[in-house]
């Protein structure tokens, strides 16, 4: 299992905003306990399963759908920013292959 790099800046730039919005709509907790290096156990009721409810809210938000290597690499992630650049990936892809 690899780590994921956090990637930031770009044309992507607002995900953060709704990842935060997802996190704390499940968890109930403040943005400014939130950034890249937060680590998931930080977050206050995170299991592996309320991992995997933010995982379907994140493809619904998005609307993109993980194959099963990359939701292995969500379930082996640590961190906001793994999330986090892991959907960056995921959404220039996309956006390459509409190309």
């Amino acid at each position: 299992m690899r780590a994921l790099p956090f990637v930031g800046g770009g044309d992507l730039g607002a995900l953060h905003p709704t990842l935060v919005e997802i996190v704390q709509k499940l968890f109930r907790v403040p943005d400014v306990r939130l950034a890249a290096a937060t680590p998931y156990t930080d977050i206050p009721g995170w299991d592996s399963l309320s991992q995997i409810n933010v995982i379907f809210e994140v493809e619904k938000s998005f609307a993109v759908r993980f194959d099963d290597d990359e939701l292995e690499e969500l379930r082996a992630s640590a961190t906001f920013g793994e999330l986090q650049a892991l959907l960056r990936m995921k959404l220039s892809q996309g956006e390459a292959r509409s190309a």
